[in-house]
């Protein structure tokens, strides 16, 4: 059965106070959370006794939030004139509801439901070019044509409504957002070239993509997970699952017997042929020759994927993402909640564009 995720942080300027992370069963559907979810979310923002006001990031699985990247261009009328805040105003208001549009309609096919009952509850802008080139200030300038490059986060109606009605009063919800594709943006700053990146859970994995043109998303899922592999090992070995994922930690760490590391690894190799079969066909649908995937790299070293090179196929980890990122934390996060962090981090929600990007979005709620 696969698993959706919430992870909940409390922040407290840029100390991280506490995080919670819950698995959640696959029949979860958003607009429904069972009495159990909110029983442990009202426990959770119970529990946080810090006094001051703090704000909280929510990092959601594919199941409960959409988040997509991508460009939209808009049009001037008054090219020869100087952009004015009123003007830019009205630009950003046409781009976010321009990108808008069809990325709702993606949002509600994800979630089964009507576009009324698909919310937006957050937008980004990172990037703004003016007739195709960067602008310091666009106040300043004259032009004809703008490339907003931004984010859009999706989410069920009730659902959302739900989980901020259970925030305290001294709580602010700085961030929402699904971790995958999060995570995407991220790696897109180092790994230039399109790529498809696989998160390998423990019940099947999800894919997102970064397509040629820069557009991020999630992609797809099929249904193989780790839980597999330790269940194969837990029968081969005659030891419970625990006992064989234990086993499998002490081989990827390489400390088992040499003796013990080949009769091991043949059969991880044999039970790591559906998960290439299926990240091939992933592979092929998608149309990119680049596959990154958040899984140990003497398992990725196993896998022989057709028309991809060993240098195109690419382990990322929570260690990787720090030190590109210069950044250093002991609160041993996962892949999705350093992405969330790092990216509430980095992303300039206070200045102008973004300020009156937040605005706007206000408009775009039915």
């Amino acid at each position: 059965m696969s698993l959706k995720i919430v992870n909940v942080f409390i922040l407290s300027d840029l100390e991280i106070k506490t995080i919670f992370t819950k698995e959640m069963p696959d029949a979860l559907i958003a607009k429904d959370i069972p009495l159990e979810i909110i029983t442990y979310l009202k426990k959770i923002f119970s529990s946080v006794f810090y006094p001051k006001a703090y704000k909280v990031i929510f990092v959601f699985g594919p199941g409960l939030a959409v988040t997509n990247f991508g460009s939209v261009s808009v049009l001037r009328d008054n090219i020869h004139e100087l952009i004015t805040e009123a003007n830019l105003e009205n630009l950003i208001s046409k781009a976010t509801f321009n990108f808008f549009g069809p990325h709702r309609k993606y949002a509600s096919n994800r979630f089964n439901a009507s576009e009324l009952e698909t919310l937006i509850c957050d937008v980004r802008i990172y990037d703004v070019l003016l007739d195709k080139h960067p602008s310091i200030n666009l106040l300043k300038e004259k032009g004809k044509k703008l490339e907003f490059y931004l984010s859009e986060t999706f989410c069920h109606r009730d659902f959302l409504k739900k989980i901020i009605s259970l925030l305290p009063a001294r709580a602010k919800l700085a961030f929402i957002t699904e971790g995958g594709s999060t995570l995407v943006h991220l790696a897109a700053r180092f790994l230039k070239k399109p790529f498809l990146f696989a998160r390998v859970g423990l019940h099947e994995t999800n894919l997102f993509l970064k397509a040629k043109d820069g557009n991020i998303s999630y992609f797809d899922s099929f249904e193989w997970g780790k839980d597999v592999l330790y269940a194969s090992l837990a029968k081969e070995l005659c030891v419970s699952k625990e006992v064989a994922k234990s086993i499998l930690m002490r081989y990827l760490k390489n400390n088992t017997s040499s003796l013990f590391a080949r009769k091991l690894g043949l059969l991880v190799k044999k039970e790591l042929a559906l998960l290439n079969k299926g990240l091939e066909i992933m592979k092929s649908k998608a149309k990119i020759k680049s596959l990154a995937l958040e899984l140990e790299p003497l398992l990725i070293k196993d896998l022989k994927l057709k028309n991809i090179s060993s240098k195109s196929l690419m382990s990322i980890d929570s260690e990787t993402i720090l030190n590109f990122f210069n950044f250093q934390t002991d609160n041993g996060l996962g892949l999705y909640s350093l992405a969330a962090l790092l990216e509430s981090y980095f992303t300039p929600q206070e200045d102008l564009i973004n300020k009156l990007a937040r605005r706007r979005m206000r408009w775009l709620i039915p």
